[in-house]
């Protein structure tokens, strides 16, 4: 595997891990989506909960998020 590749399906770990009892629609965004993703691109997600969340629900994934590997998330 490439290392896009990799480090796509490690996020895409952490994030079904950590949402997997939540009712949240997690989507792909950009370069990744349209194939165009090159080595250092970054991974965008967007996520939209489908009911009710806990407070800190975005913090304790970007917490695990950060706490992998090298991913340094960004919140906008």
């Amino acid at each position: 595997m490439s290392p896009q590749i990799d480090d796509l399906a490690a996020v895409r770990r952490i994030v079904l891990k950590y949402l997997g009892h939540w009712p949240v629609r997690v989507y792909l965004l950009d370069s990744r989506t349209r194939g165009g993703a090159v080595p250092g691109s970054d991974i965008d997600i967007a996520l939209l909960p489908e009911g009710d969340m806990p407070v800190d629900w975005l913090a304790g994934l970007r917490e695990q998020l950060e706490a992998s590997m090298c991913f340094a998330p960004s919140m906008y």
